[in-house]
């Protein structure tokens, strides 16, 4: 690993110490047992020096005592040492993570991140822990026994010398295939922990959609390439241990056989081969065993190397050597000349200049794709500028220190997390040293305070998963009162409720007015106009460029992009009922479609009657693919996906339906097989017109039905008579 990236030698170098000193005394006193039999044999035994025995021996037994004694005390320093670098590299991996700017976290898959923590730790958790017996010991062996078998008998000892290079050439020339191998399995791990990953993520889609056979085949077809690699990788250690171990049977059938000749020739004693003999087994035995471990050294090189890659990505946002602290918002944001894409290839905002005064109400609106969340990302910083500055009274956000600026922003997402503490903590996180006096008052701010108190254990009831305890109403009202909580003025709110259902939606959106009230600045990005109409400006973006500003009712007289916005929203009327909507004949008109109907405003009353209103949960399949649909859907409010499954069973989404869009209308007319499914990405209500319905209503106007069906234009492939 990298010294600059981790340090892990430097913060335990007093546990290095103890645990190499007690790794030379175990390794000495094994080297010295076998070395001792040289003088047991020839001087003990066949000299018949008793005395020798009675010393050595004795010895020997007090030396096995005391080390297995120390081993103890050195295999606790050493479990506290592989603790402390593990944790350490976790903390160092994690610390990283949090300064990573945004760009990192879209380009990368969560599984990618998530490995670093699981599969590339668990091998460098290996490769150190059983290093000790595996690698330490058996090195510091193999050195004593090297040095103790030139004591023996150097001509000897240098044959040996000469032989052992042979043994190591199978490990060496296999090594780099071996490396590779280990290191594609690693990214095929990581993939295959992604697909689980994303699978578990998203089975209320798997589910509703009838994904399963599609996600067991997307998984198996990465498995098997992971059992591809995965053999691959295996067969390679498997050839580094072989060869290693066939160059060391050679170097010991080599050496017994010229030291018998020796013995015979008189020129060597019988104890000092028995004990050469023995050391070179534990030479052998110790460079086997550190040949066993190379494959898992190799693994957790790979896993190293994967870890260093993670901790040497830089961040995008940094803050600049000299960067100020931030004042609270007096005066004016600007945005001067800003352009921005989020890659090189692509421009998301072009040119953008405008300004935002302290205490007003302002909304970013436009078309998907049009630049609107991207104002709110420059602004919170989670990018800079290409060209350009974003300003805070004249202060360039990047001069100023990024803690500075979103201590003064309180934000609310469409999805926004709660994390599985208590309410209480969750509000918390907002500021820390908030007490509980002013989280419940901020709780009260965002009406949430009473529902808080009602639950079994009040402001200490646990969230749960991502807040899964909490509809998603109450999640966004926590999420309210969390950025109430914040110290600044500033709260930005980035399709705050285009997830929730239209009761809940219009209960937050009368929260959110009366905040509006309270003097802060409030920023909105939303595609639903009418939440937004009271706002003090409206910018309206297209294509990456500020199109339009003003108020809602100069933007109406404009007759400009948001009056298209407006008029595509519009149209539909609240039923007594509280749940059903109608379509006003003049909206029905401005669909292509009808338009043609302009002509009989009987006809065109009627039709509009003729519309019911569905409502659907978030992820309901309002069309399947394949099916015969009967029916024609203008949506009211939510959104939902169009998504097309080819002959590979590749799942593309083809577009996003949102408030005033419509579909289906080939089916007024024909019995259509239909060639996409539609799904709800949040809660929706639609207005449907059957096709029977339209059919009865057309009966006695066959010129107008030639019309519509004219404009209609079926293509013979997508229908059915």
């Amino acid at each position: 690993m990298a010294t600059e990236k981790f340090d892990v030698i430097r913060p335990y170098w007093f546990k290095y110490v103890i645990v190499f000193s007690l790794l030379v005394v175990t390794a000495g006193f094994a080297s010295l047992v076998p070395y001792s039999f040289s003088i047991i044999i020839d001087k003990g035994l066949i000299g018949h020096q008793t005395y020798i025995l009675k010393i050595i021996l004795p010895a020997l037994g007090i030396g096995a005592v005391l080390v297995i004694f120390l081993g103890i005390w050195r295999d606790y320093v050493y479990a506290e040492l592989c603790s402390d670098i593990l944790a350490r590299v976790r903390s160092r991996i994690f610390q990283h993570l949090q300064k990573l700017s945004m760009d990192f976290y879209t380009k990368t898959e969560p599984g990618e991140i998530l490995s670093r923590f699981s599969s590339d730790l668990t091998v460098i958790e290996d490769a150190i822990l059983y290093a000790k017996w595996s690698l330490f010991i058996p090195g510091l062996n193999a050195l004593f026994n090297v040095i103790l078998l030139f004591f023996l008998d150097w001509k000897l000892a240098l044959i040996a010398l000469v032989i052992f290079p042979a043994s190591i050439i199978g490990p060496k020339f296999f090594s780099k295939p071996a490396t590779e191998a280990g290191h594609r399995r690693k990214e095929c791990e990581a993939e295959t922990l992604s697909r689980v990953s994303e699978n578990i993520m998203a089975q209320t889609v798997v589910k509703a959609l009838n994904l399963q056979n599609i996600s067991v085949n997307r998984f198996e077809e990465g498995n098997r390439r992971l059992k591809k690699n995965m053999i691959r990788s295996f067969f390679f250690s498997s050839l580094i241990n072989q060869s290693g171990i066939a160059g060391l049977v050679i170097l010991e059938i080599s050496i017994l056989s010229v030291g018998s000749y020796m013995v015979y020739a008189g020129s060597l004693e019988i104890g000092k081969l028995v004990a050469f003999q023995t050391l070179l087994m534990g030479l052998s035995e110790a460079l086997t065993t550190i040949i066993d471990l190379i494959p898992m050294c190799m693994q957790a090189f790979v896993g190293v190397e994967r870890i260093k890659s993670i901790l040497q990505e830089n961040p995008r946002v940094l803050n600049v050597p000299d960067a100020v602290e931030i004042p609270s918002l007096k005066k004016e944001i600007t945005f001067k000349g800003v352009s921005f894409g989020y890659t090189k290839q692509q421009v998301n905002l072009d040119n953008i200049n405008l300004s935002i005064s302290r205490g007003i109400s302002v909304a970013f609106v436009g078309a998907s794709g049009s630049g609107k969340s991207t104002i709110l990302t420059l602004l919170m910083r989670f990018y800079d500028p290409d060209s350009g500055a974003v300003s805070i009274d004249g202060v360039d956000l990047k001069a100023a220190t990024q803690e500075s600026l979103r201590s003064q922003l309180g934000i609310v997402l469409q999805d926004n997390i709660l994390f599985n503490i208590s309410v209480r903590e969750n509000l918390r996180l907002a500021r820390p040293d908030a007490t509980d006096e002013e989280i419940e008052e901020a709780a009260k701010k965002a009406e949430i305070h009473d529902f808080i108190k009602d639950l079994p254990e009040g402001y200490e009831t646990v969230a749960g998963e991502r807040g899964s305890r909490f509809s998603g109403g109450q999640r966004q009202r926590l999420a309210i009162a969390r950025a109430l909580l914040r110290s600044g003025d500033i709260l930005i709110f980035d399709e705050a409720t285009s997830a929730l259902d239209p009761a809940s939606e219009a209960a937050i959106n009368e929260t959110l007015s009366r905040i509006a009230q309270s003097g802060r600045t409030i920023i909105s990005v939303t595609h639903r106009l009418a939440s937004i109409a009271n706002a003090n400006k409206i910018f309206v973006m297209d294509k990456g460029k500020l199109a339009e500003s003003g108020t809602h009712q100069e933007l109406l007289a404009f007759g400009g992009i948001y009056k298209g916005l407006w008029e595509k929203q519009g149209g539909f009327k609240k039923q007594e009922d509280g749940f059903s909507f109608a379509i006003t004949p003049e909206r029905l008109r401005r669909i292509p479609y009808f338009e043609c109907l302009a002509e009989d405003e009987e006809l065109l009353r009627k039709m509009a009657a003729a519309f019911v209103t569905e409502q659907y949960s978030q992820d309901h399949i309002v069309i399947r693919q394949g099916d015969f649909s009967l029916r024609f859907f203008v949506i009211v409010r939510g959104t939902a996906e169009v998504t097309i499954t080819d002959e590979e069973d590749i799942v593309q989404q083809y577009d996003v339906f949102r408030d005033g869009d419509y579909f289906g209308e080939m089916s007024l007319l024909k019995k259509c097989n239909v060639w996409t499914l539609v799904r709800t990405l949040t809660p929706c209500i639609f207005l449907t017109l059957r096709r029977e319905d339209f059919v009865e209503v057309m009966e006695k106007n066959h010129e107008l039905r030639e019309k519509i069906e004219n404009r209609l234009q079926i293509p013979e492939a997508f229908a059915q008579n």
